[in-house]
């Protein structure tokens, strides 16, 4: 037998393999192990986000445009709007990689939260619009 034909059954084996396993309802990681990855996971974006919300709030501005805000650069606007994502959606997929690992029994809601406009980190522009500046709604 060749070398690549060898690789290819190898392949195959594995694959029928791992979808037996699978399709058995058999979980391949440690309940523990598995838990602590996810939160580990969780632990980082909440740290990007109280990070990340810092730099929003020491280098970044808001303008207003005929009556609409928007931030003064892209890598401002980029960041606001990978940390509302964070935010609306951390707890979210962090709670379904749980049930699909088989930690928690409760699945989460099928529709996931909304994720709010990225301008809501804006600070009050003019004494007038903008959001909290807080990813939290200015609770943090």
């Amino acid at each position: 037998m060749t070398n690549l034909n060898l690789r290819g059954c190898l392949f195959l084996f594995i694959a029928v393999v791992m979808f037996q396993l699978v399709g058995c309802g058999i979980v391949l990681r440690e309940p523990d192990v598995y838990s602590a990855e996810v939160d580990f996971v969780e632990d980082v974006g909440k740290e990007v986000v109280r990070t990340g919300s810092a730099v929003i709030a020491m280098e970044c501005e808001c303008v207003e445009v005929e009556g609409n805000l928007y931030f003064s650069t892209r890598q401002c606007a980029d960041l606001a709007e990978a940390l509302v994502v964070t935010t609306a959606r951390l707890g979210y997929h962090t709670d379904f990689m749980r049930f699909l690992g088989g930690i928690n029994e409760e699945r989460p809601t099928e529709k996931p939260p909304n994720i709010p406009e990225a301008t809501t980190l804006c600070p009050p522009v003019n004494g007038g619009i903008g959001g909290t500046g807080s990813v939290d709604g200015g609770t943090q």
